[in-house]
């Protein structure tokens, strides 16, 4: 159970910009429901839950490096910057647009 979770956890981590259905990932290995029990068990948390901590660590790490807000928006699977924005705002507490100046002005 662990290993075919645990499998389905690196695919969303290598594919987190990616949209998927729970029914695609059911499929490889399990039932759509075996999937999100299994998974919150393993992980204490849903399989959206940890995509979407999988894109907002990864649009930080781009916000860090001075990568637009734009562009980091759709690396992380974003039609809308200011879908992203919303998104951001409400994982972080503070706008990427705030952020982004914070970093650069710490580093």
């Amino acid at each position: 159970v662990l290993n075919k979770t645990g499998y389905i956890v690196s695919v969303c981590w290598y594919v987190y910009a990616w949209s998927f259905c729970f029914l695609e990932l059911a499929l490889a290995c399990m039932s759509p429901s075996g999937l999100r029990h299994k998974f919150r068990q393993a992980f204490g948390q849903s399989l959206g839950s940890y995509q979407r901590e999988c894109r907002m660590r990864c649009a930080e790490q781009a916000l860090r490096r001075g990568v637009s807000i734009q562009q980091v928006a759709h690396q992380v699977g974003y039609a809308h910057a200011c879908n992203f924005a919303t998104a951001y705002r409400r994982h972080f507490g503070v706008s990427p647009q705030a952020a982004r100046a914070g970093f650069h002005r710490v580093e």
